[in-house]
């Protein structure tokens, strides 16, 4: 009778054993090959997800320096570079040929695009450029009152002063008239500003009664 060593297989399991391995290899390697396969996918679906949410890229006009209002554009000002769709301000707000004598209204960073909204009208110059839709434009004296020192672009209340004596006690020395208003000029006699429509008649009698004061407004 055939004896069987503890511990040792016979030839027929051993057999089993050695058709069996090629077979877990594959299997194995079939489970790495999916196993990548989806972690590839995962990544290029990510991929895709993330350049579908900013968009293609557009070539626009951004500033090469800061700009102030007032400033003139000229060619070396800005200059063109392929920006997100989903970083441009507005989706097509953004300027992509400047217009000839662009004039800057409102200041714009290094680096930001340049839209239409920032610049004046086409055609307008000087103080006229700066004065925004539904603005208009007062001159007041510098006699009228000490001003701090100013600049084109820089914001300031316009006060009204009262003059001693006039109103009760409980009537305020002095009271807004306007609120943020953008200076656009600054003469040796006056500086100007523009201030909404609806202010600019109470502005205009502030100025005529010689009681109107100019404060520098916060940023």
């Amino acid at each position: 009778m055939n004896r069987v060593t503890p511990g040792r297989a016979g030839p027929a399991v051993r057999l089993r054993r050695a058709a069996a391995r090629p077979v877990l290899r594959r299997l194995v390697v079939t489970a790495l090959a999916l196993v990548t396969m989806v972690g590839t996918a995962t990544v290029l679906g990510q991929a895709r997800a993330e350049r579908d949410r900013w968009g293609t890229g557009r070539e626009v006009l951004v500033a090469r320096r800061d700009l102030a209002a007032g400033d003139v554009l000229g060619a070396g000002d800005v200059e063109r570079r392929t920006l997100p769709r989903a970083a441009l301000p507005g989706g097509t707000g953004a300027l992509t040929a400047l217009p000839v004598g662009a004039v800057v209204r409102h200041p714009v960073l290094a680096g930001e695009p340049v839209v239409a909204a920032r610049l004046a009208a086409p055609g307008l110059a000087g103080a006229a450029a700066l004065v925004g839709p539904g603005d208009r434009a007062v001159a007041v004296p510098r006699a009228a009152a000490p001003m701090p020192p100013l600049a084109v672009g820089d914001l300031v209340d316009v006060l009204a002063v009262m003059p001693p004596g006039a109103g009760d006690s409980h009537d305020p020395a002095a009271f807004p008239v306007v609120e943020r208003a953008t200076v656009v000029h600054v003469g040796d006699e006056a500086v100007t500003v523009a201030v909404p429509v609806d202010d600019a008649a109470r502005t205009a009698w502030a100025v005529t009664q010689g009681s109107a004061v100019l404060a520098l407004a916060g940023g």
